[in-house]
């Protein structure tokens, strides 16, 4: 039988390799790390917070790190510090795997989970919003020969009185690949259709649902030498209307609504249907520009 006075351990959850959450060879922030889980685990939560800090300093946007420091400082009942972190680590996106999913959940316990964020851009003053991008959904298809096959939908309602005009709307799909698991890059994948899922498109019952597909062929082995292993990483869902004003812009995960600003973009889609271009400098597919994942992209 087990001491009524000894405290009850909760099992720790099972946490799951994602792509964020790359692994740490810094050997001066391995020690720092596991010194802090050490410490905390003999309740010095004042030792352990110290440790855990210095660990983040090599890198601060490890989902890792921000989930043991966010784990002490609900040890130590600093809510309002925790919850900082918890925040910050659910903005991750899915990408930090089921560190993610910890962060929403000890979110909504603490009835701290904020409404879902909206991506801005810079210049919020050329930001219109007569338009918003709703309910987007992803379904993995099956591939086979074909190779990597998604599709996403979703629906545009307008928030303006009067019914629109679709030969205003401009829609930019941002898609974007993991290569090599360390990196991620603009999509290599045939260039997107947009399609219009009922007709006529015209706002007159204030929403209009949309649809298009990520098909990732196989790539030959001078291919994957020359562009790597690929695989659907997300997607960004850029909208304006009439005259190019911006009115929304969606990502999953949300970092990615930076990146399509940050990496250069490729040709927008009228909305009617006509294939994007994603073709990089000289026209070949993709683009040479990259980033490194965040977890990657750290300082000291």
């Amino acid at each position: 039988m087990q001491d009524p006075a000894e405290p009850v351990l909760a099992r720790p959850p099972v946490i799951t390799a994602a792509p964020l959450d790359v692994p740490i060879v810094e050997e001066a922030c391995l020690q720092y790390l596991d010194e802090g889980i050490y410490l905390r685990e003999r309740g010095d939560m004042q030792g352990a917070l110290k440790e855990l800090r210095s660990a983040l300093e090599f890198f601060p946007s490890h989902p890792k790190l921000i989930y043991q420091l966010a784990l002490t400082l609900d040890g130590m009942s600093q809510e309002r510090k925790a919850v900082e972190h918890w925040r910050k680590l659910r903005q991750l996106g899915t990408g930090a795997g089921n560190y993610y999913e910890l962060a929403v959940q000890r979110l909504k316990e603490s009835g701290n989970l904020p409404p879902p964020e909206e991506v801005v851009y810079e210049g919020e003053e050329g930001k219109e919003g007569r338009f918003v991008v709703i309910d987007v959904k992803t379904e993995r298809l099956p591939g086979s020969a074909q190779g990597e096959v998604l599709r996403i939908e979703g629906r545009i309602d307008r928030k303006q009185p009067e019914a629109a005009d679709v030969s205003k709307m401009e829609i930019k799909l941002h898609l974007f690949d993991e290569v090599n698991g360390q990196r991620i890059d603009r999509t290599t994948a045939l260039q997107p259709v947009i399609e219009w899922l009922e007709q006529p498109v015209d706002w007159v019952e204030g929403g209009e649902r949309f649809a298009f597909e990520y098909r990732q062929a196989p790539l030959s082995p001078d291919e994957l030498l020359k562009l790597g292993q690929r695989k659907y990483y997300g997607y960004a869902v850029e909208l304006r209307y009439d005259g190019s004003k911006l009115q929304d812009l969606v990502a999953e995960p949300a970092m990615l609504g930076d990146l399509a600003r940050e990496l250069p973009e490729g040709q927008g889609a009228p909305a009617g249907g006509e294939q994007m271009d994603f073709s990089g400098p000289g026209g070949q597919p993709g683009q040479p520009d990259a980033v490194l994942f965040p977890g990657d992209r750290m300082d000291r």
